[in-house]
């Protein structure tokens, strides 16, 4: 099995190195202006239980980076995904679909870290309904891009 990129692929994998990218410039650029204790964690009312040191954002940087750039290196092994068999004529399909679902993840998953690195910091406002939002898109559209590529194409 083999991974076949398209241009629909560049772009989803380009905008996620694009929201790394500002993210991780805005991060450094206001660092000096955050202050020396940064929200770490809420509570469902959008209450901080949680506060770090600002050194703490940068560790949030890496994973971020980190965690985007295994999911993208993952997209080169199909072989190391743990799909069901499926039959020989179908095996493209799946292999397609689990790809896109790896890319669409990747760019959501990102923009949501960076949106809760750049709340932390002070850079943006924190709406704790947001992150609800976000994850819903995350289970909506990965879950219904799987489900449109492999039943519905």
């Amino acid at each position: 099995m083999t991974t076949k990129f398209e241009w629909h692929d560049y772009v989803l994998i380009g905008l996620g190195l694009v929201v790394l990218i500002v993210s991780t410039i805005i991060i450094l650029m206001n660092y000096g202006t955050m202050p020396d204790q940064i929200p770490m964690h809420y509570d469902f009312d959008g209450t901080v239980t949680n506060l770090s040191s600002k050194k703490e954002i940068i560790f949030l940087v890496v994973m971020d980076w980190f965690i985007y750039g295994v999911m993208i290196v993952s997209i080169f092994f199909p072989k190391m995904w743990n799909m069901p068999q499926v039959s020989p004529q179908n095996a493209p399909r799946a292999v397609f679909a689990t790809k896109k679902m790896l890319e669409v993840m990747a760019l959501l998953l990102t923009i949501m870290f960076s949106y809760m690195m750049l709340s932390s910091g002070g850079i943006l406002p924190y709406f704790n309904w947001l992150l609800f939002v976000f994850l819903g898109i995350i289970f909506v559209v990965t879950f219904g891009c799987v489900i449109y590529l492999m039943i519905l194409k």
